[in-house]
């Protein structure tokens, strides 16, 4: 009786014995998981940042490139403008110039039938 009893004290004993290290074990395991957790949340967290912060550049370099396609495009139509206006205003010129010429051949041609009759 007293042999079962020092064995069932021994058993007892080494099932608190191996309860308590595998409760160690797993309290462990538990904080290895959010230490790798936290980790992992911080990486991404940081890689997050990093790609945030080259979409931000990568932004800022096609927004100038627009600006300065839209700057040549305005400049080079303004230039377009300013040529077409410049012939227009040439070609209206050139026009009035050759009816005054005319009217006053014409004018001319007139005075001279007046004078001669």
């Amino acid at each position: 009786a007293e042999i079962d009893r020092v064995r069932r004290e021994a058993d007892k004993h080494h099932k608190e014995e191996i309860d308590r290290k595998l409760s160690e074990a797993e309290k462990q395991h538990r904080e290895e998981i959010d230490l790798v957790r936290n980790n992992m949340e911080a990486s991404s967290a940081l890689a997050l940042e990093e790609k945030a912060q080259q979409l931000s550049a990568s932004h800022a370099v096609a927004l100038e490139e627009l600006r300065s396609e839209l700057r040549s495009s305005y400049l080079v139509e303004m230039e377009r403008v300013r040529s077409d206006t410049e012939e227009e205003g040439e070609k209206a010129i050139d026009s009035v110039r050759r009816e005054m010429e005319a009217s006053s051949a014409l004018a001319l041609e007139e005075t001279e039938q007046r004078l001669s009759s």
